[in-house]
């Protein structure tokens, strides 16, 4: 829910209509469901690096939850902003390598947004960190990991007044 709701923020600042800010919404609540048969060992701090095994489970993640989304409709292009959740500008996301113009800025805002989440949340394996610092981690690689633009869009938010 909390990717959801940082997605729309974002995509209404960006002034995107209302249709496609709640599509983008049910992205961020749904951008992980491909996780749903993940192995406990993958949420937990197993004190080492993921194994190559652990990798293709995580990696195969969005493609697994666009396939359980496909057949409702009612998504729309929210099932492909799943599946393109961890592309990346230079190429080298997953799970297709799309380059920055052909993911879609559904896809772009949510990896921003899902991005912000993980380094701010506590998770077993890594405390959260300030919003200040994600947001430093976020523009330092904003044009290579993140869309430069996602990446302002949510500075803004962040930045406005509450």
């Amino acid at each position: 829910a909390r990717v959801g709701d940082l997605a729309a923020r974002m995509a209404e600042y960006m002034g995107l209509d209302h249709e496609e800010v709640e599509y983008i919404r049910l992205g961020g609540i749904l951008h992980d469901i491909g996780k749903i048969g993940f192995p406990d060992e993958l949420f937990d701090d197993h004190g080492i690096k993921n194994t190559s095994r652990m990798v293709k489970q995580i990696i195969k993640h969005p493609s697994t939850g666009a396939d359980i989304l496909s057949s409702l409709d009612f998504l729309g292009p929210a099932v492909h902003y799943v599946l393109c959740h961890h592309e990346r500008p230079d190429g080298k996301g997953y799970p297709r390598h799309l380059k920055d113009e052909d993911i879609p800025l559904g896809a772009k805002i949510l990896a921003v947004a899902d991005s912000f989440d993980a380094i701010t949340t506590d998770r077993p394996y890594q405390k959260g960190r300030s919003p200040e610092i994600a947001l430093g981690i976020l523009k330092a690689h904003a044009g290579s990991k993140w869309d430069k633009t996602c990446v302002a869009a949510l500075a803004a938010i962040l930045n406005a007044p509450s």
